[in-house]
């Protein structure tokens, strides 16, 4: 049974490995926009539009194994320990179900629909290419999740930060090798990065399955008894995951249309915030460790019946994300142009990219507070209230982005850039309310 303090050594023991695993998971971002760099900005510009894309149906997938997390967790606070397995094999029955899907979409229906979207031809040639090659890896991504969805539920994120390392890896040795054609590898350039990464989310899943079978606790939550889809724990599921389903859906959708927007104001505004956005997803990824952490043990401090210790815990988590952004500020303001200058060999954008970079860090200043209150929200279980915030929110950020884009003279990138500082703010704002209202004390998943 996972066993939970209000202190900041637990928060950290079971948010570092996240932690960890996010800068592994993330490096596939950042290798094939680093190395795509070195072969020309519009494969680039591709891999992120088709990294996007990709993501708006993964995090579909995410969402359902994402409230898988919080039954687990709330399960074992109860020390409903069976129940663990059964929840477990529902996600996966699930989860593959939807990969399989996915997979055929992406291989033969996605080239129409960028051409429709995009305003460079070129663009979305390349990342039609992209796509279609790596959507075998999807399967292994999604059941990635369920183990993820799993380990961290009960307490044990070692299993996530080794099965990201090997993502990360595995990625970056075959991207080096796919993408410029060395050590005998014909020269494949965007292919070579998609089948990279494909490859090395199917090795992230073996790694979980591994070290699912090495360690002696499969037996203990009961995951070695296979079980098929059941209408109790698909019902317990459909309850918590099909509001985040559709809240998480909604928020890379929107992320997804800032991106498309942006694009169709120039070819240099899309260079450039795809740039920004690579240290961007770099950046926030201790603030969402430490929100993933929040998640779960907030779930698990309801089971166990100390509703009272949840808010002690939110701020407690708080003060160490807000630290962290602090911390790596002085990066942000200072040093803009070397961390443009890693992601691309084009010195004469670099400029563009200091005042949107400037955005990013006072959105990271929200973002540091408001995902910890967003994330307790998911935690009680009630992701309906979480769905209502994020479209709210959401909405306000799409309207702003549309006004700042579609002009015949759009906003300058750094004001574009805003909206995040403007989503970040009001989804917080919104989050905290609720979770000091106390409303949430009287509901059961």
């Amino acid at each position: 049974m996972l066993k939970t303090s209000v202190t900041h050594k637990e928060i950290l023991k079971l948010g570092l490995p996240i932690y960890g695993g996010l800068i592994a998971s993330q490096s596939i971002l950042v290798a094939d926009t680093y190395f795509l760099g070195q072969v020309d900005a519009i494969q680039q510009s591709a891999v992120v539009i088709a990294g996007l894309f990709y993501m708006v149906f993964f995090i579909i997938g995410y969402g359902f194994t994402m409230g898988g997390q919080i039954l687990i967790a709330r399960r074992i606070g109860e020390n409903r320990i069976p129940e663990v397995g059964k929840l477990f094999w529902n996600i996966i029955n699930v989860s593959m179900i939807y990969a399989i899907l996915v997979c055929i979409f992406f291989m033969f229906f996605t080239y129409d629909l960028f051409y429709f979207m995009l305003k460079s031809d070129k663009i979305a040639s390349s990342a039609t290419v992209y796509l279609s090659n790596r959507a075998f890896g999807f399967l292994g991504t999604q059941l990635a999740w369920c183990f993820c969805a799993y380990n961290i539920g009960r307490g044990n994120s070692i299993a996530v930060t080794i099965a990201s390392a090997v993502n990360a890896i595995v990625n970056i040795i075959l991207a080096n090798l796919f993408i410029f054609g060395k050590a005998g590898f014909p020269k494949m350039e965007i292919k070579g990065a998609a089948i990279a990464s494909g490859i090395a989310d199917i090795c992230c899943a073996l790694t979980y399955v591994i070290y699912s079978l090495i360690n002696k606790d499969y037996k203990k939550y009961h995951i070695n008894r296979f079980v098929f889809l059941t209408k109790e724990h698909l019902r317990q599921l459909s309850k918590v995951s099909f509001w985040l389903v559709i809240q998480y859906s909604l928020s890379i959708i929107a992320w997804f249309y800032f991106f498309v927007w942006i694009e169709n104001t120039g070819e240099t505004n899309f260079e450039v915030s795809s740039i920004v956005r690579s240290i961007y997803a770099v950046f926030l990824m201790s603030p969402i460790a430490l929100s993933s952490a929040t998640n779960s043990l907030v779930s698990n401090l309801i089971g166990q019946k100390k509703e009272n210790e949840v808010i002690p815990l939110v701020y407690k988590v708080i003060k160490l994300s807000f630290f962290y952004v602090l911390l790596v500020a002085p990066l942000l303001i200072f040093t803009p142009g070397f961390l443009m200058d890693i992601f691309t060999q084009n010195e004469t954008i670099i400029p563009y990219g200091r005042l949107p970079l400037i955005s990013v860090f006072i959105a990271m200043l929200f973002f540091s507070v408001s995902s910890i209150f967003f994330q307790s929200v998911s935690g009680t279980g009630n992701t309906f209230i979480a769905l209502v915030i994020e479209s709210i929110c959401i909405a306000i950020y799409l309207i702003y982005t549309y006004v700042a884009t579609n002009k015949d003279a759009p906003f300058p990138l750094w004001i574009i850039w805003m909206a995040e500082v403007i989503y970040m703010f009001t989804f917080g704002l919104f989050s905290a309310i609720y979770m000091h209202s106390g409303k949430w004390k009287k509901l059961k998943i």
